[in-house]
């Protein structure tokens, strides 16, 4: 048995069900909006857990094989609550589904925790680091001395970017922060440096950026490329044309192929999407995504992405 916990918007789930549904492989996808449809009981010390489908499947713990911690959302979306109970009544789910970690045997992808933890850009760079990957040289400060003593070692021009999760979200409206050039910091004010520690990081151009999907020992990369007036933008996902963004598969040499599979381990990862880019033969780590979207690549680019996620839910944890 197969568990899937996401959300009922989630369309990448869809390409893993109907791989699942053709080799007929058991599955369970649980929408978090659709939680509290289901039933649940854990018991302790006996370890023992039971999930009750809203149409009425027993899923004992020990038949579950492999979770895909894929995207959950919140609970009660669109119920009629004071704000402070759905946030409660959400940590006591969050709670729970943390909780599904302690039974043994499961084969997570991923675990929540790493996940959590592979999140942190700073981590991100050191486990990169140890791995001998390449990284741009990089600063992380609040510090607009530091940040001035940056731009007059590197030069005239840095990228900087979000330390944490670029997103910013409101209630009628989410903004997402995307990677940009800065050049002159003449007129940035010392309170607008101080408010917040950010990552300034060394431009690298000319360059191509790659993105390289890995699922447990397999790499699947793509070749991102710019056309028309997007051509001149840093951060390809800042495009609002998607037709100006173009996604080839891209064979990685064997030695980067290697680090990325390396690094994915390290952070105890079965699955993670890696951005690099590419100037002339050198690649540079640039983040990992540790739930890194994949659906539009695989449509784009064509790459078997869900095909070799299929295959990790259903083989053997120890199994490579």
């Amino acid at each position: 048995m197969i568990l899937i916990i996401s959300n009922k918007y989630d369309l990448s789930v869809d390409y893993i069900i109907e791989i699942l549904r053709k080799h007929n492989d058991s599955f369970l996808r649980l929408n978090t909006e659709d939680i509290v449809n289901f039933r649940f009981k854990a018991e302790f010390p006996e370890g023992k857990l039971q999930i009750i489908s809203p149409d009425g499947r027993k899923i004992q713990g020990k038949s579950i094989k492999s979770i895909w911690f894929r995207r959950p959302g919140k609970p009660f979306e669109n119920e009629d609550l004071p704000s402070p109970t759905k946030e409660f009544i959400y940590n006591q789910w969050h709670s729970f589904i943390l909780g599904l970690t302690t039974i043994e045997g499961i084969k997570w992808i991923n675990n929540p925790f790493a996940n959590y933890r592979a999140e942190s850009k700073m981590l991100q760079l050191k486990i990169a680091r140890d791995c001998s990957f390449r990284i741009p040289q990089t600063l992380i400060t609040s510090d607009k001395k530091e940040l001035e003593t940056f731009f007059k070692w590197r030069g005239e021009k840095a990228v900087v970017k979000a330390l944490d999760a670029p997103l910013i979200e409101e209630e009628e409206k989410s903004y997402f922060i995307f990677s940009n050039v800065l050049e002159d910091i003449s007129s940035i004010e010392e309170s607008e440096v101080s408010i917040t520690p950010f990552i300034v990081q060394e431009l690298i151009e000319p360059k191509t950026d790659v993105r390289v999907t890995v699922v447990e020992h397999k790499t699947l990369a793509a070749k991102v490329s710019l056309k028309g007036c997007a051509s001149s933008m840093l951060d390809w996902r800042a495009c609002k044309d998607i037709n100006l963004v173009k996604f080839e598969p891209f064979e990685l040499p064997e030695k980067i192929a290697n680090l990325c599979v390396r690094l994915v381990k390290k952070l105890g990862l079965r699955f993670a999407a890696i951005d690099l880019v590419q100037r002339g033969d050198d690649f540079y780590f640039l983040e990992i995504n540790p739930n890194g979207e994949w659906g539009w690549l695989q449509k784009r680019a064509g790459l078997p992405i869900a095909k070799e996620i299929a295959r990790a839910l259903c083989e053997p944890m120890g199994r490579k």
